[in-house]
């Protein structure tokens, strides 16, 4: 929600409200509002114009850039005077201190120099919960994740799913709601690592404690243990830490790409302990999700897709949002260096190598027509043989019937520009934007 500050006389302030309400008519798109504007704030000063105070000097760019003159109209409008953006980091959350005798009970984390960085790392800024699209098909996750401070018996919750699906996001942006020196987030390995070192240095006490006085232990890609064998100490160490915290009452979260029972396998107990608490599989987004996706990345990227490119992007079936969000930065930094609207026929291009991935995992689907087929089709209707139309005769009759052969290919196949102008006579791919555009 917007923030607002204000001088002792509470100038503006009952004109705060209507300002948004005007940024929100002018934009037209809730989901713009919410990417430049949601995390600025309104700050009067005694006889100095409105500041408008956004958290990064990206957004001041882009606001200053995209809306100055709008903004400055609303400014005049309600205070008779202009308004000023300015770049205004968000205060650092102080950690907040132990009390002495919790300090004496539990030693600081090993430092660098002797197990690499115990230092817990901080959840990033893009991991909160309002950023995770979750859509039906990940809704369960996204909820039990914001519940999970308050239901002891979730405990441990485990993510699984591929890799790209959100697991990191939802695991990140539930350690932001604790005190920093109250989580701790380490990938598997990172664990396996810290233990051999103190176990190397007798510092195993040091190391126990700095994990289990924790409100929230994240551990990350535990199927790291599945591809490296079986490591018993580290495993017999890891299974303790995670009953010592249930048993406390703290949270444990836990990431994997593979199926809780497969660690059943490796270690019963573990296994069984995962067993014990909350499973929830995030799942490929849908095409609601993957839409709403091309939206939102696009946004950050400070572009627009036209409605035709943002349809033809969500309707291929990416297997992660990252590979989704991948294709919409490659869109939107061809969009911004051109200074023009995406044709639809360019994005194919741009996407070739994920039509093609796209192809090659749904293999040859029923009813989907290849290249040879739309040409035997179209020669039919217009009298012509294939060989004709891949010829490199200018006859106007034959030219039309390539044109549309060309036309067609593009848009029943998800072929690509240079796909199409091999088959036909071994064209460049600008011969063929003129066809389409023929």
């Amino acid at each position: 929600m917007s923030r607002v500050q204000c001088d002792s006389d509470g100038a503006g302030l009952a004109a705060t409200g209507e300002f948004y309400g005007k940024v929100r008519e002018l934009l037209k798109d809730e989901g713009l509002f919410a990417t430049w504007f949601s995390g600025t704030r309104l700050e009067f000063g005694a006889g100095r114009a409105p500041v408008l105070m956004v958290p990064h000097d990206f957004s001041k760019s882009w606001i200053t850039r995209k809306y100055s003159r709008d903004l400055n109209q609303i400014a005049e409008e309600l205070w008779q005077q202009k308004i000023l953006v300015e770049y205004a980091p968000p205060p650092a959350a102080l950690p907040r201190p132990l009390p002495p005798q919790a300090l004496a009970a539990h030693p600081a984390p090993p430092t660098a120099t002797s197990a690499g960085s115990a230092k817990p790392r901080p959840a990033q800024r893009e991991f909160t919960f309002e950023s995770f699209i979750a859509g039906e098909e990940n809704q369960l996750a996204l909820v039990a994740a914001r519940t999970l401070h308050e239901n002891e018996p979730y405990s441990p919750f485990v993510l699984f799913g591929g890799h790209g699906l959100g697991k990191t996001h939802l695991a990140q942006a539930l350690a932001a709601h604790w005190n920093r020196n109250e989580t701790i987030s380490w990938h598997a390995e990172e664990f396996a690592n810290h233990f051999i070192t103190a176990s190397k240095e007798n510092r195993l006490d040091a190391f126990r404690a700095s994990l289990r006085h924790r409100k929230l232990l994240v551990v990350e890609d535990l199927d790291f243990f599945l591809q490296d064998g079986r490591r018993p100490k580290t495993l017999s160490e890891l299974l303790h830490t995670f009953k010592v915290l249930k048993r406390d009452g703290r949270h444990i979260v836990v990431t994997s790409c593979r199926p809780v029972s497969d660690y059943l396998d490796l270690d019963r107990q573990l296994g069984g302990f995962l067993l014990s608490g909350l499973k929830v599989q995030l799942r490929p987004p849908a095409a609601v999700s993957r839409r709403a996706m091309v939206d939102v990345f696009a946004a950050l990227n400070g572009v627009k897709l036209s409605r035709g490119v943002t349809e033809f992007t969500a309707s291929l079936e990416f297997p992660s949002a990252g590979e989704l969000k991948g294709a919409v930065q490659q869109l939107s930094a061809y969009a911004i260096l051109e200074k023009d609207d995406l044709p639809l026929a360019v994005a194919r291009e741009i996407l070739s190598d994920h039509l093609r991935a796209h192809r090659s995992r749904d293999g040859a689907r029923a009813g989907e027509p290849d290249l040879h087929s739309i040409a035997e089709a179209v020669g039919r209707c217009f009298g012509v043989g294939i060989g004709k139309l891949v010829a490199r005769s200018r006859e106007r009759h034959l030219c039309t019937a390539r044109h549309t052969a060309m036309a067609l290919s593009h848009e029943c196949g998800h072929f690509t520009l240079q796909e199409i102008g091999r088959f036909y006579g071994g064209r460049q791919h600008q011969s063929v934007l003129f066809a389409l555009h023929k």
